[in-house]
């Protein structure tokens, strides 16, 4: 009898309960939480950072690394606003 081989050496059994846990070569190792900003929300702020800035020449990457900061600061904000929200509302008196 043959056993099925998964690409890391394991069994098939043995790979779908690790599966969950290790995701595989082509799978990423975590997800996005939610709230994080797209590529094209980047690419929005990036564009009016530039117009903003006068449309300088060669400022495309300071642009993107500029908005990307300011999105995923404005997303953890929120959120944290959101628990400190949620938070009150479980306290009893």
């Amino acid at each position: 009898m043959k056993r099925s081989i998964d690409y890391d050496g394991k069994s098939q059994a043995a790979a779908a309960v690790d599966r969950p846990h290790y995701p595989g070569p082509d799978e990423s190792s975590a997800p996005e939480p939610a709230g994080t900003p797209t590529h094209q929300e980047i690419a929005a702020r990036a564009h009016q950072l530039w117009l903003q800035e006068g449309q300088p020449p060669e400022s495309a990457e300071r642009n993107w690394l500029d908005a990307e900061r300011e999105l995923k600061e404005a997303a953890i904000s929120r959120r944290l606003i959101e628990m400190a929200h949620q938070g009150a509302g479980s306290v009893q008196r």
